[in-house]
């Protein structure tokens, strides 16, 4: 490949400085992400309080601030993939490292079809902030779940490579860009590989072992339907859908 800086200025995939240094980038940001988490799961405290104070303003206020910096999340996220992505392609040339993460980025968000107002995390945000009463103190003979949706936890509704939905499996992990496998199966495919592409069709990502941390959003979520109705405890509910559970 072609560089487009200038003589002199050109960097060599070979160069073990470019590997270590995105190495230590992938890291960074990982540890930004991870942060970002948890920073939404305390504002959902504080929105939770000014929701309950009927201090609406304020309340908008934190939510549009929480909507940035899930959008910043999402795009940490994008980068990473770009980066994990120039990981795995050295080359001997010379390589315009700016111009090809440019080009990265493009290619991995127009296989996305990303809405901040869709993302897990600003769902997760709504829920905390929401001043309901706890689901174990509702009496009330009949229950209502409207819109609730595998879209809030998961950007898949089944294991791309066991085919099961995700609320139905035993050992769900989630990977850096929020899709859903089954352990086992995601690891056999794995193996002893650095790394593989994502099974989901229409990716462009890679995906690691090390990565892979429980989908606690998916476990939350069975676990809540159970407590609402154990027949209903493995079955998804798509968006749109009332599920009722009569006494």
């Amino acid at each position: 490949m072609e560089s487009a800086t200038p003589a002199g200025e050109a960097i060599l995939w070979s160069d073990f400085a470019v590997k270590r240094t995105l190495e230590s980038q992938q890291t960074t940001l990982h540890q930004a992400v991870a942060q970002g988490e948890e920073f939404v799961t305390l504002l959902g405290s504080v929105g939770n309080l000014l929701k309950s104070s009927e201090e609406d303003a304020k309340f908008d206020a934190v939510r549009n601030a929480v909507q940035k910096l899930v959008d910043a999340r999402h795009r940490l996220d994008v980068h990473h993939n770009a980066l994990s992505q120039l990981r795995y392609q050295p080359t001997g040339e010379t390589t315009d490292f700016t111009a090809l993460l440019s080009t990265k980025t493009n290619q991995i968000n127009e296989t996305i079809a990303y809405d901040v107002n869709l993302d897990p995390l600003l769902a997760q945000f709504d829920q905390e902030a929401g001043a309901a009463a706890p689901e174990d103190d509702i009496i009330d003979d009949e229950i209502a779940i409207a819109g609730t949706s595998t879209q809030q936890v998961s950007r898949n509704e089944r294991c791309p490579i066991s085919a099961k939905p995700i609320l139905e499996l035993e050992d769900p992990v989630v990977d850096h860009m929020n899709f859903v496998y089954d352990k086992a199966c995601i690891l056999q495919i794995i193996g002893k590989k650095e790394s593989i592409k994502c099974p989901v069709a229409g990716t462009m990502h890679n995906v690691t072992a090390a990565e892979l941390k429980p989908a606690k959003k998916v476990i939350a979520e069975r676990k809540k339907l159970a407590r609402l109705g154990g027949k209903h405890a493995n079955k998804q509910v798509n968006a749109g859908e009332v599920l009722e559970l009569v006494d």
